[in-house]
């Protein structure tokens, strides 16, 4: 039975509130169990430790349903409309919360220390924006439904050993190193064995590519420093970077300035083409009613929201 068709067997007076609530938790559990079951890789996976903890999780949304039924008991008109299924679906949403913190506490015991947030196609309370786009140590971020939107969040993790970050060659790092604090641009291209295929300079607002040099970035890494400006450091990518990235299939582009490193090192959701018309609308939205109080700060909202929309793997790193 479907939490809508329980919903309408409890609203049609066919079953009592404590048959309703028994129902709801025999739901509760088949989901949380399925959760478990995927997060494990399988039943025979599951270790009497991953029942003990799935038992904790729901021990919690037990007392919540029996408060829930409580309520419903003391006044059941003011819950005998859509009310109660918006109600019930957030117990059924608190599911993929559950799964996605099986899966954590799996890849800790399998020895992944570090861990990112990313924000899926969907609306994103404050709580999720702050909370996305940055690795931290894994358990530090808070569990996914511990948000202002509650088990509405839709955001997911991912997890990583410290020995897979992507780390620049020696090359790039030097190279950095030489340009940080120029007055104008300077950008440079590497293949995957870390030689430099090209250098070129550029003004204090940007380096300009031919199509046959931007063809040369195809698999590689570009990386370059963004010049400090009256009230900036320097600030994050252009939409120019990012369509240079995904239009050339580029592994990795990098930009230094005053405080930062920027990475985007991946990409899911694009053909190669992106929408400027869609930056520029993030822009005057972070401008109007963000809450950057720095331009560097306010370059980096734009590019953490532009970069969910297309499944970037994108990183400001403070120097």
């Amino acid at each position: 039975m479907t939490l809508a068709e329980l919903a309408e067997e409890l609203r049609s007076g066919n079953i009592t509130v404590s048959q309703w609530e028994t129902s709801m938790r025999d739901f509760l559990r088949s989901e949380y169990e399925t959760a478990l079951i995927l997060a494990k890789g399988g039943r025979e996976n599951v270790t009497f430790s991953d029942w003990g903890y799935e038992g904790s999780l729901l021990k919690k949304q037990y007392q919540y349903l029996s408060n829930f039924a409580k309520e419903i008991s003391a006044n059941p008109t003011a819950w005998m409309s859509g009310r109660l299924d918006a109600r019930m679906n957030m117990y059924g949403n608190s599911a993929y919360g559950a799964l996605e913190d099986f899966q954590r506490r799996e890849a800790e015991a399998q020895g992944y220390d570090e861990e990112i947030r990313h924000l899926t196609p969907a609306e994103h309370c404050p709580d999720c924006l702050d909370a996305a786009e940055h690795w931290e140590p894994i358990g530090t971020l808070p569990p996914i439904g511990d948000s202002v939107c509650l088990v509405n969040c839709k955001c997911v993790f991912e997890f990583r050993k410290t020995g897979d970050r992507v780390s620049a060659p020696d090359s790039v790092g030097s190279f950095e190193k030489g340009i940080d604090g120029q007055k104008i641009e300077t950008a440079a291209v590497f293949d995957k064995d870390g030689n430099i295929v090209f250098q070129k300079d550029g003004n204090n607002r940007q380096v300009s590519f031919t199509k046959e040099e931007a063809e040369q970035m195809r698999g590689n890494t570009l990386t370059h420093n963004h010049p400090a400006r009256p009230g900036s450091g320097g600030g994050s990518f252009s939409f120019d970077d990012i369509n240079l990235f995904t239009n050339y299939g580029l592994s990795e582009i990098r930009a230094i300035d005053d405080n930062y490193t920027y990475l985007i090192t991946g990409v899911k959701n694009t053909d190669g083409k992106i929408s400027k018309a869609l930056f520029t609308k993030i822009y005057k939205d972070e401008v109007m009613n963000g809450t950057a109080t720095t331009l560097d700060d306010l370059s980096h909202n734009i590019v953490v929201r532009y970069a969910d929309k297309y499944g970037l793997t994108y990183e400001r790193i403070p120097k």
